[in-house]
């Protein structure tokens, strides 16, 4: 709804906005995402040895002031990267967003830190232990960029090179071919449990969900939009997924444009691995097809149709199984609207608590109800089969 946790294009009169606080010169990456400006990471040696005792520093960064900011992040410097001389140090901006100001320090350019500083009240609708464990999971099997150091209030990891993709390049087929391998990548490496994240992230969010919205309108939207209740419609979904017993793998679950990155090879990455967990693997797929639409004034004309999804869940099939079954890729095919509905209910109510918890001036309540039409349609479209 990640992501990221969704992703990073939100605007408002032309200017960039960012959660919790007022415009800075630092960066925030976020769902749904903000910013054009791409998240570059690039590949150096994984020193695994040292992902096992990932450092944890008593710093807290400051989300307001970005001199105190950066004071903080040299001082975390000196016990991570003692050699580098305190004059000779450059911060870099990134991106602006919702869940994390995110920025770049270095004396080479060659050798890039990350700096993730998460933003103000996203333990509502983020577990940051589990998004550790994650990350360091991800890094020992070169899913993620190396991390090097967690504080109070953030973390520090490694820099793949690549730019994020916009919208349009996802019409590409090469592209696209690329995506499908890395996502069955990342499906058939990294190790997953044996219980889908997908509903008891649903309920956490609507537990998070105050009974009431303050402002008066927001109440009225509300009651308008959303009449049936939320614990009834998450528990009728889960019904219906769960007699399909479809496979588990470790998926990244924010598959927006903003968390792909393409070097200038055309290496395709992800990052933003906030909401990254175990789930179904046929949820990561259909909600990477739902971002087809972006995040700013979604459209989801421009989603795929019935045979560019084919031709994604062959590539995909065939990436992780070396041959495509035909019986299960009809099989994936049919009930993909079923776990698009699933997504889209899964980001309406990210959105919602977004609404009543974050103060960033963007209409997470109408993005809210965009995503729950969404569900219904999709929804309806896989009844529709039955």
């Amino acid at each position: 709804m990640g992501q990221s946790s969704k992703d990073q294009n939100l605007s408002h009169n032309n200017q960039l906005v960012i959660r919790n606080q007022a415009t800075l010169p630092v960066v925030v990456s976020f769902r749904p995402p903000v910013g054009h400006v791409a998240l570059a990471y690039s590949y150096f040696v994984f020193q695994l040895q040292k992902m096992e005792a990932v450092p944890v520093i008593d710093e807290e960064l400051s989300l307001l002031n970005s001199k105190e900011c950066e004071a903080s992040a040299i001082a975390i410097l000196k016990q991570i990267r003692p050699d580098w001389p305190e004059k000779s140090i450059q911060f870099k901006v990134y991106t602006a967003g919702i869940t994390n100001k995110i920025f770049a320090v270095y004396v080479d350019p060659a050798e890039q830190l990350i700096f993730r500083v998460f933003g103000k009240n996203t333990e509502q609708i983020i577990d940051r232990k589990a998004e550790l464990e994650s990350w360091k999971k991800l890094a020992k099997f070169k899913m993620a960029a190396p991390l090097f150091a967690h504080f109070k209030n953030g973390l520090v990891c490694g820099y793949l090179e690549g730019d994020t993709l916009e919208v349009q390049q996802l019409r590409d087929p090469k592209i696209q071919r690329s995506i499908a391998r890395k996502i069955a990548q990342l499906h058939m490496t990294v190790p997953h449990s044996n219980e889908a994240s997908l509903f008891p992230k649903m309920r956490q969010f609507r537990k998070a969900l105050k009974e009431n919205f303050e402002d008066e309108e927001k109440q009225k939207v509300f009651d308008t939009e959303f009449t049936e209740d939320l614990c009834s419609l998450i528990d009728s979904l889960e019904e219906k997924i769960k007699l399909l017993n479809e496979k588990l793998a470790f998926c990244h679950n924010d598959l927006l444009v903003h968390n792909i990155v393409m070097n200038k090879a055309g290496a395709i990455n992800f990052i933003d691995y906030e909401y990254a967990s175990t789930n179904f693997e046929l949820f990561d797929l259909a909600n990477h097809f739902c971002e087809h639409a972006g995040v700013t004034d979604p459209n989801y004309d421009l989603c795929p149709d019935k045979a560019q999804k084919l031709v994604f869940l062959y590539d995909y099939l065939k990436a992780r199984h070396e041959v495509a079954d035909e019986k299960r890729l009809r099989e994936m095919i049919a009930r993909t609207p079923l776990f698009e509905a699933a997504s889209h209910l899964f980001w309406a109510l990210w959105a919602l608590v977004q609404s009543q918890y974050s103060t960033i001036d963007f209409d997470y309540l109408g993005y809210a109800v965009l995503r729950f039409q969404q569900y219904r349609k999709r929804l309806a479209k896989y009844d529709s089969q039955l």
